[in-house]
């Protein structure tokens, strides 16, 4: 690798901007593209998804493909309502709440999130790709945030209470993911003024 290459790679890019507020002269290119590497391999998409080491094939190739700088490991907007006891409708994707939590939530979700074979599955890609995944491509996953778990979940999504517990939810799993090696996490709320 060259000195310009190391100085222009997105990791790079991404630190500058973060840390130093500069804008870097060449924008970083991260679609939020997902589940379409599926596609790339020619897979049942529920399967793909559960598939590590099928998941981690299909990002490089949809990487590569797009040439860009950097590959979205995970995205779900479901997986946090799953994790306070909602049940997920797959029948299409991506999968959506068919019925909220019984009761009340999950009274810790931070060890039930790390159960979640989704999770796991994402987990273990990030730790792939951050031992192989070539040119330092940026490791992104983008998340539901707090509001947008709430309304999935709750007739008063606006319930300090329960937005509180899906704030928490929010940030256990940035946390999980970005320990794992996610260096960028999208947080995909719905508009405001809906919620």
């Amino acid at each position: 690798m060259t000195e310009h290459t190391k100085s222009n790679s997105p990791k790079r890019r991404l630190r500058q901007l973060v840390k130093r507020g500069k804008i870097p002269e060449h924008p970083l290119y991260v679609p939020l593209v997902y589940a379409v590497a599926a596609q790339i391999e020619g897979l049942d998409l529920r399967r793909f998804l559960s598939d590590a080491t099928q998941l981690s094939k299909g990002l490089i190739a949809l990487q590569q493909a797009l040439a860009t700088d950097g590959m979205l490991c995970f995205m779900s907007t479901s997986t946090e309502a799953e994790a306070l006891g909602a049940t997920l409708d797959w029948s299409e994707y991506p999968p959506r709440v068919s019925s909220p939590p019984p009761q009340t939530f999950v009274e810790d979700p931070a060890d039930y999130l790390r159960k979640l074979p989704r999770i796991q599955v994402a987990v273990d890609v990030l730790q792939r790709l951050s031992a192989t995944a070539k040119g330092q491509p940026l490791l992104a996953a983008a998340i539901a945030g707090p509001a947008g778990i709430a309304s999935q979940l709750a007739a008063d999504h606006t319930d300090p209470e329960v937005m509180e517990q899906c704030g928490r939810v929010a940030t256990e799993t940035a946390r999980i993911l970005a320990e794992a090696g996610a260096q960028l996490i999208f947080i995909l709320e719905p508009a405001l003024s809906a919620v």
